[in-house]
């Protein structure tokens, strides 16, 4: 089965926005998207599936996806970080529930205002980055490079599992959720 969400249609198209310094593979010319992620599953290879999917999910998508990740990561700091957290997840669930350009510079001005570097914080970073200007709202529109949401999403998750003590656990549900956005 194909992934539905997903408007590539060659894994080397989704790799070159991964790592733009990539030499192309033309071993994977005509691989589809879905039979390049499962043979990094079989393989093994979570991070790299990760990363994958990130770059191959639609952006809102790929938000949704990270934020239901990082919610099954611990939030195992002292209280006052994880307040800061919670708002950052705050922020981004609101943008989930209503993508509005409001709520898209509320999750920015969460995260500067966090001076702590965290899962959460890479997360509404990413909902910044999701489309819209990313120049002061008085200045002259421009526009983010679009792959840098997707980017943002995946590391977060990757973030989110490393911190915790069951990470190869929460990697296999990211990934798990991950062909199940890009395929619904």
């Amino acid at each position: 089965m194909s992934w539905l969400r997903v408007t590539w249609t060659e894994a080397g198209q989704i790799l070159a926005l991964c790592d733009e310094a990539a030499a192309p593979d033309t071993a994977l010319a005509g691989v589809e998207p879905k039979a390049y992620f499962d043979r990094l599953v079989a393989a093994g290879e979570y991070d790299r599936a990760i990363a994958f999917v990130g770059s191959a999910l639609p952006r809102r998508e790929a938000v949704q996806w990270a934020a239901e990740a990082i919610a099954r990561g611990p939030l195992s700091v002292e209280n006052e970080k994880r307040v800061g957290r919670h708002e950052l997840l705050h922020a981004v669930l609101g943008w989930l529930a209503d993508p509005s350009e409001e709520r898209r510079r509320a999750a920015w001005t969460a995260a500067s205002r966090n001076e702590q570097s965290s899962p959460e914080k890479l997360l509404a970073c990413a909902v910044y980055f999701s489309g819209g200007s990313i120049a002061p709202e008085d200045c002259e529109p421009v526009q983010p490079v679009p792959h840098v949401c997707g980017r943002l999403a995946a590391t977060a998750i990757l973030a989110s599992a490393y911190q915790s003590e069951n990470a190869d656990q929460l990697l296999r549900f990211a990934v798990a959720e991950g062909d199940r956005f890009a395929s619904t």
